[in-house]
């Protein structure tokens, strides 16, 4: 930890647990593609900690086994998080004769996580060039709009729905960054796969639960716009054509037909008639009008959307299958709730859940919602399955021409060799990729029929 962000914790850790504390840095709680950002666990010592906030939550995040990983905050996919360890437990001094070490202090003890994101545009050069500068600029206001909706929306989320971590700390500074103080998930579950059964449960109920919470339809919605006029997003989720480089989707149609000519010998689908002939049946036309349908701010489901709703953001209860608590509101923003679904689908779940999507997906998801909404408030089943194929026609473009147009089938073999709970399924499975294609199949054919509409 260097001096600087040492003294922006210090800062956090004063405004949110008092003056007579100290604290130490025990691990960092997730590696970050980010360049800029630093998310370290802290262990917070003093003779009474009395940050209500943490008080508050900690009976219900405190567990005592501990798992795969903490925090990660990164979009793009960091690599492995290191192993944690314990949390929320007061330390004991391992030599009888020495109880009062220096770095574990007499009192309590708990273990928080900051997150720290320096402005990367200062650092810059004047000749960076526009799409680097406007990249940036973008990874920027994810950080952001990642403090707005803590700072706007966080106090709004019903914990015993839509638990995710406490927040301590919250603070934009225009030159210095963003600094957020978290709660710590070091002794939770994560899992490189949700498993069909409670962990795809609690996954669907918590998302759910989410979307209900914003639904514009129902009476006195939450206010969205708040997100966007505190500096975030205007429209959730990373992969809409407003946040990616303005010629990308014309490469659509090569890039479809160049990824089927690479794995024909490796799957039977890319070697199907169904797999050649997409890239001429109108997918380019379609995913264009796919972004514009979801990113409408007066679609009839408005909602807000997570964004980045994939494994390496949920956190699991290792003593109870029901629990899941989520992070991450970098890309966060208005939006509709298909697009959540899908990215879940292609991003974690397992071959099993995604084999009949809407047994196993969309009527769990979509009764989970009916429970939450108020009475009279309705979003219709098949309305939900529609947005769910138009929205798959969405993530395929970004996929095909973002993420796969360069993979390889060695590319894949090595992701398969090096499982990063944070990585999508789609990197290491040929099947989850073949999955969606044959989804987007189906998707045009409705659209061919007359049967969706966009």
């Amino acid at each position: 930890m260097n001096d600087d962000v040492r003294s922006l914790a210090a800062l956090a850790i004063e405004s949110s647990f008092g003056p007579d504390v100290a604290f130490t840095p025990t691990r960092p709680a997730a590696d970050t593609a980010f360049s800029g950002s630093v998310v370290l666990e802290l262990r917070v010592f003093g003779p009474n900690l009395e940050s209500n906030e943490f008080n508050e939550s900690r009976e219900s995040i405190a567990h005592n086994e501990p798992n795969v990983s903490s925090e990660s905050s990164a979009h793009n996919e960091p690599n492995e998080p290191n192993k944690p360890t314990e949390p929320n437990k007061p330390t004991e001094p391992t030599e009888p004769t020495e109880p009062n070490k220096p770095n574990e202090p007499n009192g309590t003890a708990v273990n928080v996580v900051l997150k720290h994101s320096c402005v990367r545009v200062l650092e810059l050069e004047e000749d960076c060039g526009a799409e680097k500068r406007e990249k940036t600029e973008k990874t920027d206001k994810s950080s952001v709009n990642e403090c707005a909706f803590l700072q706007l929306y966080s106090s709004k989320l019903p914990p015993s729905t839509v638990p995710i971590p406490s927040t301590l700390y919250t603070k934009i500074h225009p030159t210095l960054g963003v600094t957020l103080l978290m709660s710590s998930h070091s002794s939770f579950q994560q899992l490189p796969v949700v498993p069909l059964g409670p962990r795809t449960t609690a996954t669907l109920k918590w998302l759910a639960n989410f979307h209900a919470t914003f639904l514009q339809s129902r009476p006195s919605p939450i206010s969205l716009k708040p997100l966007s006029e505190s500096g975030g997003w205007d429209s959730g989720t990373h992969l809409c054509l407003s946040k990616r480089p303005p010629k990308e989707i014309d490469t659509l149609a090569e890039d479809l037909t160049n990824f089927a000519e690479r794995f024909k010998d490796h799957h039977p689908y890319f070697n199907s008639p169904r797999a050649r002939s997409q890239p001429d049946r109108g997918v380019v036309a379609a995913a264009r009008k796919a972004s514009e349908y979801l990113s409408s701010p007066t679609h009839p489901h408005l909602t807000m959307v997570h964004g980045d709703y994939k494994s390496g953001n949920f956190f699991y209860d290792p003593s109870d299958p029901s629990y899941v608590s989520v992070i991450d509101w970098q890309w966060t923003g208005p939006g509709v709730p298909s697009t959540d679904l899908i990215y879940l689908c292609v991003m974690a779940l397992s071959d099993e859940a995604c084999g009949d999507y809407e047994s196993n997906v969309l009527r769990p998801y979509h009764g989970f919602l009916a429970e939450a909404l108020p009475s009279g408030v309705r979003y219709p089943y098949r309305e939900l399955v529609d947005e769910f194929k138009i929205a798959a026609v969405d993530f395929h473009r970004w996929l095909a021409t973002s993420r796969t147009r360069t993979m390889t089938v060695e590319s894949m073999g090595k992701s398969r060799d090096n499982v990063d709970v944070n990585h999508g399924i789609w990197r290491r499975s040929i099947e989850r990729i073949a999955w969606l294609w044959k989804l987007v199949d189906e998707a045009l054919d409705d659209i061919d029929k007359g049967v969706l509409k966009i």
